[in-house]
């Protein structure tokens, strides 16, 4: 039943896809040696690119320590799951950073927040400060002229 799955698996979303499910469907038939060579072919493929995707390691060695549990290759097994321990504490750094700088930004956004509220807080009483001035300023004028009238008529 499985070897009709070989025959309808196409690479239609990407080589990497492709590969894994070969290796996979290749490892559920119990052909280890083409398994195997379909995984290192893949790796090699990921190592020799410029910028290598961490998360096709982490598959790749994953399903190469699952085919060599099913092989009773312990040794082996061992190797890749250590290469394998290595990519998870990588990503989980990786993601810490990240959260970490994503906690930063919030707190610089809720501190550049907290200081413009300040600042709008400020000037909203220096304008009721200027506005109280101001009036204060047309009493005395009013006052003043009202005196000045006074003094003239008498």
């Amino acid at each position: 039943m499985l070897y009709a799955y070989k025959e309808q698996l196409k690479q239609t979303k990407g080589y990497f896809v492709y590969m894994n499910d070969l290796g996979r469907l290749e490892t559920k038939l119990e052909k280890y040696t083409q398994a195997e060579a379909v995984f290192e072919k893949v790796l090699a493929y990921e190592k020799q690119k410029s910028k290598v995707d961490t998360f096709h390691l982490y598959f790749i060695f994953r399903n190469l320590k699952d085919l060599y549990a099913e092989q009773r290759a312990f040794e082996k097994a061992f190797r890749v799951a250590n290469e394998l321990t290595e990519i998870r504490l990588w990503l989980a750094q990786k993601r810490q950073t990240r959260d970490s700088q994503l906690q930063m930004t919030q707190l610089k956004s809720a501190y550049d927040l907290e200081k413009k509220e300040r600042e709008i807080t400020l000037l909203a009483k220096q304008k009721r400060e200027q506005q109280i001035v101001l009036i204060a300023a047309a009493v005395v004028a009013v006052l003043l002229i009202s005196f000045v009238v006074v003094l003239q008529r008498n």
